[in-house]
């Protein structure tokens, strides 16, 4: 498994700023197929079929006689056995884009159609120890998807829709094991709570190129309802050559799911739009944000949070500020800034794990080193610590100013969204 260097050019579609603006504030969940998971050098980009192919490389090269006599059945318990014991999910395999993608930390749930861990690996990389992993053939994890509202207790989680092939469990590989996940989707084993969450959601798969019949059915096992099949999409249809992807373009047309195009050229320029906030999401914020409520301090790497913490507080009345000094070319805002702390009734100091490194590493940042020392001149304004993954107020009080530790903080992963309004409620009455 070699090496291989993929240089992208910058591109940008404003097309892309209202899926971005519902992306970041946390209306979307992510679904990505096996085609967009590698770059294109490998197999076309598609994990799977590069698995596979290695596969049958290897077992030709050896000279197997008993390759051909196996069933589909052995060939499964070789594959999982080799993704188990002997595959290096490489890094640099992956599709820059989609590290990209994901790295914006703007999906919390991410559903995945490909039985190898790849994405796994990657989001390990950017979530840690907090990754929830869940597999549709593991019966423990089709009762344990549970929610009581928006983002209440709900870690950042990838599915696998169709199995996990290392996992021990049974995973999807010929189109007979589609029909049994898909009856497992629709029978008795549904992820009844996975869906019931899907359906107050909107869907963008990327990268799901099945043959019509399949993909239709995978449609609607993530809806369950024809009154809400409507979403995007990217799968790379051929219409022009395959008359089974005209037909399913025509259906996506039918039930309102928009058609993105090719899946990769889809994901490079939504990646470039999303890691480019200031020009999309913030640009719409901007005349919506008020003084006099809640203001909230955050670095910049934590944007996509802060998104879906305004959409919380802005859809149940709550007057919200927060400032993009960080995501325009480094611009001071310090008179503005301070007016809006000094008039606010809630300051919200949101504490990461970018939060620790850059005050162990005495970093100069905005947040911190502007409106952390504004704040101590409000003096009626209340504090309300919001601890994000990675940070523990409990043990990394070194890192934060006394006046932070004086107050009841809140875990954006165990308390969420509701978490957060009662605890803004509880001061507002307070004051």
């Amino acid at each position: 498994m070699g090496r291989i260097a993929n240089n992208h050019q910058d591109t940008r579609d404003l097309a892309l700023t209202d899926l971005c603006c519902d992306i970041y504030q946390g209306d979307y969940v992510l679904v990505i197929g096996g085609d967009v998971i590698l770059k294109p050098e490998y197999a076309g980009g598609n994990s799977q079929n590069y698995i596979i192919q290695d596969y049958i490389n290897n077992e030709c090269l050896n000279s197997n006689r008993k390759y051909l006599e196996r069933s589909s059945q052995e060939h499964k318990i070789r594959i999982r056995d080799i993704l188990r014991n002997e595959w290096r999910y490489d890094r640099e395999e992956l599709s820059e884009d989609l590290i990209s993608l994901l790295s914006t930390k703007c999906f919390r749930i991410v559903i995945t159609t490909a039985f190898d861990g790849y994405l796994e690996t990657l989001m390990r990389s950017i979530y840690g120890d907090s990754l929830r992993v869940m597999n549709i053939y593991d019966t423990k994890d089709i009762k344990s998807f549970c929610h009581t509202s928006e983002y209440n207790a709900i870690p950042p989680t990838l599915y696998y829709a169709f199995g996990k092939a290392d996992s021990g469990y049974d995973y999807v590989l010929s189109e007979n094991d589609a029909i049994k996940a898909i009856s497992r989707w629709l029978g008795n084993y549904a992820p009844t709570d996975m869906i019931d969450y899907l359906k107050g959601k909107k869907i963008l798969a990327i990268g799901c190129k099945f043959d019509d019949w399949y993909f239709r059915f995978f449609w609607y096992c993530l809806r369950q309802d024809f009154e809400h099949l409507s979403g995007d999409v990217a799968i790379s249809l051929q219409t022009d050559k395959s008359e089974s992807d005209r037909h399913l373009a025509e259906y996506l047309a039918k039930i309102n799911v928009g058609d993105k195009g090719n899946s990769q050229r889809f994901i490079h320029e939504l990646s470039l739009q999303l890691h480019d906030p200031e020009n999309n999401v913030y640009s719409k914020y901007r005349n919506r944000l008020m003084t006099g409520g809640v203001f909230i301090s955050y670095a910049s790497e934590d944007f996509p949070i802060v998104c879906q913490i305004y959409s919380i507080l802005n859809r149940s009345g709550i007057r919200v500020w927060f400032d993009d000094k960080e995501l325009n070319g480094g611009d001071r805002y310090d008179i503005r800034i301070s007016n809006a702390i000094s008039e606010c009734r809630i300051f919200i100091p949101v504490l990461s794990a970018q939060t620790k490194y850059d005050i162990d590493n005495k970093r100069q940042r905005y947040y911190k080193d502007v409106e952390w020392k504004a704040i101590e001149d409000n003096k009626t304004c209340a504090i309300l610590p919001l601890t994000l993954s990675g940070f523990d107020i409990r043990y990394d009080r070194d890192f934060v100013p006394e006046i932070f530790l004086e107050e009841t903080s809140v875990n954006w992963t165990k308390d969420g969204g509701e978490g957060i309004l009662n605890a803004i409620n509880r001061l507002m009455r307070q004051s």
